[in-house]
């Protein structure tokens, strides 16, 4: 979670908010460079004064449809965009397309955003194992059910997600200022 410094002024933001995230999954450290899938989420959240946080707009994304995902948020449209495993360990690049938004953060308040893998029950929850193309693996957690991709039984297994912060990998979050 990263929050910023207390708003000095109201801001309005108009549109559709944009998330750069530069992450990487690894369940488990001898999968090193095997095939996998994750989700990501990014939250933003209105921080008042007095402490209370309110809920503003959420951006989704399954690792497997990222290059979709990129193509949409830059306004194209291609049903034909491929689905892909991830590498376990690999960091990749998620561009995600957020939900249209109109909201004011009043001056005095903070903006908090979370960066989580999963978002259970809102979402289903991923059991970070790679899917063959053209299928879906439906669960919920602990449920015991597991997956065969490419004649391999894999089981649901908890993952480290890790998120890049630097220059070269600027995660962040792209909102549609209105005004000055």
């Amino acid at each position: 979670q990263f929050t910023t410094d207390t708003l000095t002024d109201s801001l309005c933001i108009v549109g559709f908010p944009k998330g750069l995230l530069y992450a990487k999954t690894n369940p488990g450290i001898e999968l090193d460079g095997k095939p996998t899938d994750s989700d990501f989420f990014m939250k933003i959240l209105d921080c008042y004064p007095d402490g209370r946080q309110f809920f503003v707009v959420q951006g989704a994304m399954n690792a497997r449809a990222r290059e979709w995902n990129r193509l949409y948020a830059n306004g194209i449209e291609d049903d034909n965009a491929p689905y892909s495993n991830i590498e376990t360990g690999k960091l990749y690049e998620y561009l995600f397309q957020f939900m249209p938004i109109g909201y004011t953060f009043g001056k005095g308040h903070r903006i908090k955003v979370l960066i989580t893998s999963s978002d259970f029950p809102r979402y289903q929850s991923n059991a970070n194992v790679p899917i063959n193309d053209g299928e879906f693996f439906r669960r919920k957690p602990g449920d015991g059910r597991t997956y065969v991709f490419q004649g391999v039984e894999y089981a649901p297994r908890k993952s480290v997600q890790r998120i890049a912060f630097s220059p070269e990998f600027p995660t962040q979050i792209i909102l549609p200022v209105y005004g000055k």
